[in-house]
C-alpha cells in the first residue's frame, strides 16, 4: 500500500511539472521577439516610477501602456475568440508594440535635490540631539536611570544653587536631603512612564 500511494504521488506530480511546461504564455515563443518582450516586462517598472513621479513622458507611456491593454483585452475568453489564430496574431502585434515603444524610452531617475546649507544644519542638529537623547530611552533601566539622575541632578543642583546665592541661603542638610530625593524620584518616573505606555500599547 505504501509503495502504491508513493508511485501515485509520482504519477501526479509529474502530470503536474509535464502541464506547466506544456502551458506556457501563448507569446513565449523561440522567436527574435520574445527576447524584446521579456526585456520591457523587466524595465516596466524602473522606466515608469520615476517618470510617473515627475509626470515625464506621458504621452509615450499611455500609448505603450494602451498598447498593453489591448493585448490583455484580447486574452480574455468572455470578451473575444482569444483561441483564434486571428486574434492571437493581433494581441502578438499589440504585445510587440508595447515592448518596442517601453523599451525605445531612454533609462529615467528624478534628480535628488542637493540640501540647502540650512537643511544640513538641521539634519546634523537633529542627528546629534538624537544621539545625545537615546541613552535616556536605553533598553537597559538601570543604564536609563544613571543618565536620568545625573541630568537631573546637574539641572537642579545648578537652580538651587542659584536661587540661593540670589536669596543669599546657606545649604543645609534638609534642602540637600529634600535635593536628592526630587532627583531620584524623578528620574524614578522619567524611567518607568514610558514602559509602562509601551506595555498599554
Amino acid at each position: 500500500m505504501y509503495w502504491q500511494r508513493q508511485l501515485q504521488v509520482s504519477q501526479q506530480q509529474a502530470i503536474d511539472i509535464e502541464d506547466a511546461l506544456t502551458r506556457p504564455p501563448k507569446w513565449y515563443r523561440l522567436r527574435p521577439e520574445t527576447e524584446l518582450i521579456l526585456k520591457a516586462f523587466g524595465e516596466f517598472m524602473p522606466k515608469l516610477k520615476d517618470r510617473l513621479k515627475d509626470r515625464k513622458d506621458l504621452a509615450a507611456i499611455e500609448t505603450s501602456l494602451t498598447h498593453l491593454a489591448a493585448y490583455q483585452y484580447l486574452e480574455i475568453p468572455e470578451l473575444s475568440d482569444s483561441e483564434s489564430e486571428t486574434r492571437f496574431e493581433e494581441g502578438m502585434q499589440s504585445l510587440l508594440t508595447f515592448a518596442q515603444q517601453l523599451t525605445a524610452l531612454p533609462p529615467y531617475r528624478s534628480e535628488q535635490m542637493k540640501p540647502t546649507p540650512k537643511q544640513k544644519f538641521s539634519e546634523k542638529f537633529l542627528a546629534a540631539v538624537s544621539t545625545l537623547t537615546a541613552p535616556f530611552a536605553h533598553d537597559n533601566v538601570l543604564v536609563a536611570f544613571l543618565y536620568w539622575f545625573v541630568f537631573l541632578s546637574l539641572l537642579l543642583s545648578g537652580s538651587v544653587l542659584l536661587w540661593l546665592r540670589i536669596l543669599q541661603v546657606k545649604m543645609d542638610t534638609t534642602l540637600l536631603a529634600a535635593l536628592l530625593t526630587t532627583t531620584i524620584l524623578g528620574a524614578l518616573t522619567a524611567v518607568t512612564i514610558p514602559r509602562i505606555g509601551k506595555k498599554k500599547s
